[in-house]
C-alpha cells in the first residue's frame, strides 16, 4: 500500500490545507495501524504466540508513534507541499528505507 499514492487520489488539490489533510490522513488513519501490524507480525515471525505479539506490539506502539509524529510529519510536509509528484515515490521511499532501519531496530530490541 502506497500512502502517498493513495493520498494524492483521495485529497485531491494543493495548497497548506490540502498539505495538512493530506499529512493528518496519513498520521492518523494509516500509520498506527499499520505500525501495530508490523510489530505483531515481526513477533510472529519469531515465534511468539499471538497474544503475546499482540502484547508487545502495543507496548511498542506508543513509543514508535511518539518519534514517527515528530519525522513524519515533516517529511510529509516538505513532500506533499514543495516534492514534484514525480519526484515524491523517490524522496519517500529514501525516507522510508531509514525509517523502516529505526523501526526494525525497535521491533528487535
Amino acid at each position: 500500500i502506497n500512502a502517498e499514492y493513495m493520498g494524492d487520489r483521495v485529497v485531491t488539490g494543493d495548497g497548506p490545507r490540502i498539505v495538512v489533510v493530506k499529512v493528518m490522513a496519513d498520521q492518523f488513519l494509516y500509520t498506527p495501524p499499520f505500525t501495530l501490524l508490523f510489530f505483531f507480525t515481526m513477533r510472529l515471525l519469531q515465534g511468539a504466540k499471538p497474544a503475546s505479539a499482540l502484547g508487545i506490539a502495543l507496548e511498542k506502539l506508543l513509543p514508535t508513534l511518539k518519534v514517527n509524529w515528530v519525522v513524519w510529519p515533516l517529511v510529509h510536509t516538505f513532500t506533499f507541499g514543495l516534492v514534484s509528484l514525480k519526484y515524491r515515490v523517490l524522496f519517500v521511499s529514501f525516507v522510508g528505507m531509514l525509517w523502516a532501519c529505526f523501526v526494525s531496530f525497535v521491533g528487535a530490541s
